[in-house]
């Protein structure tokens, strides 16, 4: 009976399948918008670390990051700003001397909420390598 029923199977499915089409687009879609805010005193952080995230952020055409600078402490004023501005996700980089690290935390500007968080200790020597570690 089984044997009866895959043949059936067998014989049926081509014909199905002459009548099966099948369409694809490709959909393309804007940039997120990203602010990279550095924290604290510009020269703290070397300018080729915010440069090289957003080099790294940039490189699938999924983000449009803009790099800023803010010397004081990060206010939820801030986050609502940045929304204001167009940015729907924000990144905030300092440096943490005592840790010998830089710290970058990503925020949802919209919701006004901290999605991750991380720290990123200083090795080697190239700020181009520390840029790459963040992001």
């Amino acid at each position: 009976m089984s044997k009866k029923i895959g043949l059936l199977v067998l014989l049926f499915v081509p014909v199905c399948a002459d009548q099966v089409k099948v369409q694809v687009g490709a959909q393309s879609h804007k940039p997120t918008s990203i602010a990279l805010v550095v924290l604290g005193k510009k020269e703290d952080v070397p300018d080729q670390v915010p440069q090289t995230v957003q080099t790294d952020l940039q490189f699938t055409d999924q983000f449009e990051p803009k790099i800023l600078y803010h010397a004081g402490a990060l206010a939820k004023s801030d986050l609502k700003k940045l929304s204001e501005q167009g940015f729907s996700l924000a990144v905030f980089i300092n440096a943490d001397e005592k840790e010998n690290a830089f710290e970058a935390r990503v925020y949802n500007t919209r919701k006004m909420k901290m999605i991750k968080g991380h720290k990123v200790p200083k090795k080697g020597t190239l700020p181009r390598g520390w840029g790459h570690a963040l992001a």
